[in-house]
């Protein structure tokens, strides 16, 4: 029995111009399919060739889809536009993270979030005063709670220990009407007045000096763990004059 020979088409990809095909090769060239007549190297598929004929038109179809509005994983099984729409979205948005400057309010190439924004379009760093101070974690931020806390503003109202909670590193602050604490005693709670902190190295014994306005009296308390350790006490009650 005679050998018949090569008698299958075999799949060879897109054609490659350094490749040798030979007898029943098929290829893709420029978006149709060809198969090879005899053996052939650096010829280029043609309808009518001498190498090729035309197998199938328009094989290579480039797939339509919608870029997706956000980030999502890919799930298995779902249409494959929707997929190569989660993909485009996902490599527009690292370019975008890679090219376009930090701004407060932009995504760029300093930040990943919207936490970590300190630099401006110019790549300097943010000032705390921008808005972005207001987020936890920020350089801005910690700036900002340090400017604050080393700032003397006014007592906001409410007690005392209160205050200290939230601003743990406040050295001091005017106490103005309305705002006077209310955990001072009786006779101080309508006197304007000065509020001294001074603390221990971490912040957990803390002395607290009140000096009212007019006659300069000067009482103090000390307070633990935020917990007052004991009553206030008078320091001074003498007016003092030149």
């Amino acid at each position: 029995m005679n050998d018949a020979g090569k008698v299958l088409l075999k799949p060879k990809g897109r054609y490659d111009s350094l490749t040798t095909y030979e007898i029943l090769d098929c290829v893709t060239y420029n978006g149709n399919a060809y198969v090879a007549k005899k053996t052939t190297v650096g010829n280029l598929p043609t309808e009518d060739g001498e190498y090729w004929c035309i197998l199938i038109e328009n094989v290579e179809i480039t797939p339509t889809f919608t870029i997706a509005q956000n980030l999502e994983e890919l799930k298995s099984g779902e249409q494959y536009q929707i997929t190569f729409g989660k993909i485009a979205k996902a490599v527009k948005d690292y370019i975008l993270h890679k090219v376009v400057k930090a701004t407060n309010t932009q995504l760029g190439h300093v930040k990943v979030t919207n936490s970590a924004a300190v630099t401006d379009s110019t790549g300097l760093a943010l000032a705390a005063t921008e808005k972005n101070a207001s987020i936890e974690g920020t350089l801005a931020n910690l700036i900002s709670q340090q400017n604050s806390n080393l700032s003397f503003n006014n007592f906001p109202g409410g007690t005392i220990l209160e205050y200290y909670q939230k601003n743990p590193k406040i050295r001091g602050c005017f106490c103005i009407r309305p705002n006077i604490p209310t955990d001072l005693p009786a006779i101080f709670s309508e006197t304007e007045g000065y509020l001294q902190f001074f603390r221990d190295t971490i912040g957990q014994r803390v002395l607290v000096a009140y000096w009212n306005y007019g006659s300069y009296n000067i009482i103090m308390r000390g307070f633990y763990a935020n917990r007052w350790l004991h009553d206030w006490k008078m320091i001074s009650t003498n007016n003092i004059t030149n």
